[in-house]
């Protein structure tokens, strides 16, 4: 934290679910329920993501518009 800025892309569980779900690479969400699953995980995340430097809410948009975002956020925080 002394040497650099941290940075949470904040999704919400919606829009988390829609990704993961096409993915087979998760394998804490191999399970019965991965919905269920992947709201407990957020619900145990969550608060320690949530003391990152930046947030920056994630969302169905061109990736370009959130790395414009983040850039723009990085620049404001380091002002």
């Amino acid at each position: 934290a002394a040497n650099g800025v941290s940075v949470w892309l904040k999704a919400d569980f919606e829009t988390l679910f829609e990704r993961v779900k096409r993915r087979d690479h998760r394998p804490l969400l191999k399970a019965d329920n991965p919905g269920q699953v992947l709201q407990s995980l957020l619900d145990q995340r969550n608060p320690v993501y949530a003391q990152a430097d930046i947030i920056v809410e994630s969302r169905n948009v061109a990736h370009d518009v959130i790395v414009r975002e983040i850039i723009d956020a990085i620049e404001e925080w380091l002002d």
